[in-house]
Parts: structure tokens; C-alpha cells; sequence
């Protein structure tokens, strides 16, 4: 009985309400001290070299496609191979964005920080799309599809630049 009155405070205290507000957004607070100290750790000295960086950014992109691969497979128990193509589309589209080489025909010359953006949103826009393309598809027609798709940004990528 007391244990449970203990519990009850718990929970009716500022950390209580802190957890159940993380909670409803879907975070534990252990989570949210990692996600703190992977931001700030690329300003630690030993990690804010460019490498290192470097090696900090390829760590999150996997970290994402494991997290979307998880999703897909493990909760609605469809395996999807287009992530990666996906990835390529947003990146491509930020590079052409910000390109001023003059052997592209386009040359925008866009700040990459504003092409991050909208290639992300050009990606997110086209996975919109083959998503709800593939919900029709059932089992291995769906993971074919996806698969066929990222072949074929593949084939587009390598005949529309020189």
C-alpha cells in the first residue's frame, strides 16, 4: 500500500509529468539524454574533426534506413527495398540543386542547406507516391516493386548524367 502511494506521488511530481509528457510524444527519457549527447558530441574536441563528422553523419543515415527498414517489416509486415532509393532521390536532388559546375545543363546554385530541404521533401513526396502505388500489392509484389523502382532510378541516374 505504501509502495503505491509512493507511486502516485511519483507520478503527480514535476519528473512524472515530464515522463508521461515523453511518453506521449513516443520518447523514454533515456532516449532523449542520448539524442542530447549525440548533438553536442560532433562540438567535442576529439569528435569535431571532419572524419569524425563525417563518420557521425554515415552512423545516423544507417541508424534512419535501420529504423524505416524495422517499421516497414517488423509493424505492417511488408519488406520494402526502396528505402535506399529514396535516400539517393533526396540526395541527388540536393546535389543538382546545388550545383554551379558549368558541365550540368542546370546550375542553380541553391544553398545546399535549403536543397537538403528540398530534396527531403522531393524524396518524401516520390516515397508518398510509391507507397500508395504499393498498398495495393500483397507480399512479395510489394518488396518487387520497390525493388524495380530504385533499378530504375538507378538506370535514370547513370543515362541522364554524362
Amino acid at each position: 500500500m505504501a509502495s503505491m502511494r509512493m507511486e502516485r506521488n511519483n507520478d503527480t511530481g514535476l519528473w512524472g509529468k515530464i515522463v508521461s509528457g515523453l511518453n506521449a510524444l513516443g520518447f523514454s527519457p533515456y532516449g532523449v539524454v542520448v539524442l542530447v549527447i549525440v548533438t553536442i558530441l560532433p562540438l567535442v574536441p576529439p569528435f569535431n574533426q571532419e572524419h569524425m563528422v563525417r563518420w557521425l553523419i554515415t552512423g545516423a543515415l544507417m541508424a534512419a534506413q535501420a529504423a524505416a527498414f524495422d517499421f516497414t517489416s517488423g509493424y505492417i509486415n511488408v519488406v520494402n527495398f526502396g528505402f535506399a532509393a529514396m535516400l539517393g532521390v533526396g540526395a541527388y536532388t540536393s546535389a543538382i540543386l546545388a550545383n554551379e559546375m558549368p558541365f550540368l545543363i542546370v546550375q542553380p546554385g541553391i544553398s545546399p542547406w535549403i536543397g537538403i530541404w528540398v530534396g527531403a521533401l522531393f524524396a518524401g513526396v516520390l516515397g508518398l507516391g510509391l507507397g500508395w502505388l504499393s498498398l495495393w500489392l500483397r507480399g512479395i509484389f510489394a518488396a518487387v516493386m520497390a525493388w524495380f523502382v530504385g533499378i530504375a532510378l538507378i538506370g535514370l541516374m547513370r543515362k541522364l548524367t554524362p
